[in-house]
């Protein structure tokens, strides 16, 4: 995690201890730098997939931000002795994406063939809030290897 903020390890998956506000001033740094960052936001679900997936467990403790997205996650660092605020991914994102539409910054989305959403739906959602956005939504299929960046 590249920002000078505290982190809080849950089952050995490091979580950030940072408000909403100011995970939100660091992507703008981040943006502005033009650096190259990776955000989760684990539940209590992904962290114990975590615990029986190596390589799951290493994605989640390179991200420069893991912003927790589950109030299980808020209990387990209560029982750590640290208050933790809580940012669900949804909400991180509608953010990220309003900043991107005001910045004229280009998004691609990467959506699972067979998932939840469509490619269809998801680029209508998006444009329906953030019609200036420039937008690519990709299927892949699961089972594709992405490089390493």
């Amino acid at each position: 995690m590249n920002y000078q903020s505290k982190t809080i390890s849950i089952l050995g998956v490091n979580i950030s201890v940072i408000s909403k506000d100011k995970a939100l001033e660091q992507i703008k740094v981040y943006l502005k730098d033009n650096q190259t960052c990776y955000i989760v936001t684990p539940n209590p679900e992904i962290v114990l997939s975590a615990r029986h997936d190596e390589e799951y467990f290493h994605i989640l403790n390179k991200a420069d931000l893991s912003l927790p997205d589950g109030v299980g996650l808020k209990f387990a660092a209560l029982a750590l002795g640290t208050i933790l605020p809580r940012t669900t991914g949804a909400d991180i994102t509608r953010d990220i994406l309003a900043m991107a539409e005001e910045k004229q910054l280009k998004v691609a989305v990467i959506n699972w063939r067979q998932g939840l959403s469509t490619r269809a739906e998801i680029t209508a959602a998006i444009h329906k809030l953030h019609p200036r956005l420039e937008l690519l939504v990709l299927d892949i299929e699961r089972s594709l290897t992405l490089p390493d960046y």
